[in-house]
């Protein structure tokens, strides 16, 4: 949480999972996959994990089927001969406690600025690759009671503000 006045920038709190990103949500769909896989084949988990090829293959996939499921219902792959269809509500569903935790770190450092006597927001940016997500922008929108502003470059804003902090 940052306070911007006459071109000063000042920190006001920070927190959230600097582990948590994009690839959570990518093992969620591979998780799913995987499972999809067994059902269909009657296959084993290790028939993927065991050959690197294959996982290789799904991790690339399960990224594109999270980038599709922003822009689609629903969206298919192969995963060493079988279909795996995934829809927004499975991913959804899939994810919840990914995106639960988010919010949860969200509270805890807005309960830090708050403690410093920031309670009103301006402007909520979402950063990073997956803030495109659907449901992390309602979730987020949700949660703080406003549409977060989208006058930025995602990626962009993340680089800045990590250089801004090492600063």
């Amino acid at each position: 949480i940052i306070k911007v006045d006459s071109g000063v920038i000042e920190v006001i709190a920070t927190g959230g999972d600097h582990n948590l990103g994009g690839k959570d949500w990518d093992a969620e769909i591979q998780k799913y996959a995987i499972d999809q896989y067994v059902q269909q084949t009657g296959g084993s988990a290790d028939d993927i994990y065991d050959d690197t090829v294959a996982l290789g293959d799904l991790e690339l996939k399960s990224e594109q089927a999270k980038k599709q499921l922003s822009q689609r219902e629903k969206t298919s792959f192969r995963l060493n001969g079988a279909k795996i269809e995934i829809s927004v509500d499975q991913f959804e569903n899939n994810t919840a406690s990914l995106l639960q935790s988010s919010i949860d770190k969200t509270r805890d450092t807005m309960n830090e600025a708050a403690a410093k006597g920031v309670t009103h927001y301006d402007k909520i940016l979402l950063v990073g690759g997956s803030t495109r997500i659907p449901a992390v922008q309602e979730a987020v929108k949700k949660f703080m009671g406003k549409e977060p502003f989208k006058g930025i470059n995602h990626d962009e804003c993340l680089a800045i503000g990590a250089a801004i902090q090492a600063g």
